[in-house]
């Protein structure tokens, strides 16, 4: 039976020998092989040394994973599943700022967008993990960006090994691009793009 482990975030829930996993977001049930793969290649990894900790943030995330992690039979001696809820925005950057790996699933219908939490695991100094789809602009960023492991939709044997690669990766962040989306560069291009429209119609 698996037991959930229902902490706050200011209580510390794994050792710094931990490799510690957090996704951020609402599971989708439509995600369950994904999820599986997943789960999979979770009880690949815990065969190694180190103990995981897998932390999610968002409603009801327990629900969906919880039976998915008990049906792949980890190890629960080398394994914690460590669910928050719903926490504030703040607390949720906190978090990633402590952790070993930042985890997401972005369905297609991001294609034409990039995700607005991948700018919240940029703050954090640790890899990014994302199955995405293969033309995804959030793929596109993390690759560019260097900013962690992209796993697609069409390459899902290369996510057996996942967790590994993205914990053991060196990712040096491309700074020149990133710093393209700091809040203040943002801001002088849409004050630019409203200073000419302005001027246009004086």
């Amino acid at each position: 039976m698996l037991i959930f482990q229902n902490l706050y975030p200011e209580t510390p829930s794994h050792t710094d020998k931990d490799v510690v996993i957090v996704f951020i977001g609402t599971i989708q049930q439509s995600w369950k092989l994904l999820l599986k793969n997943f789960c999979l290649a979770l009880k690949e990894f815990t065969k190694s040394q180190k103990k995981v900790v897998l932390t999610t943030i968002g409603y009801n995330n327990e629900k969906i994973l919880g039976p998915i992690i008990s049906e792949v039979g980890i190890d629960l001696s080398k394994f914690k599943f460590n669910p928050l809820g719903y926490l504030t925005h703040a607390k949720c950057i906190a978090i990633t700022k402590q952790v070993s790996i930042n985890f997401t699933i972005l369905p297609p219908v991001y294609n034409f967008v990039i995700s607005a939490k991948i700018f919240d695991y940029i703050h954090s100094e640790a890899p990014i993990l994302a199955i995405i789809h293969e033309v995804d602009k959030t793929a596109k960023l993390i690759r560019r960006g260097n900013l962690g492991l992209v796993v697609t939709f069409e390459s899902q044997a290369l996510l057996k090994g996942s967790i590994k690669l993205t914990e053991s990766g060196q990712f040096q962040r491309n700074w020149k691009l990133l710093n393209q989306f700091h809040h203040r560069e943002l801001t002088n291009k849409l004050a630019n793009r409203f200073n000419k429209i302005t001027e246009k119609y004086k």
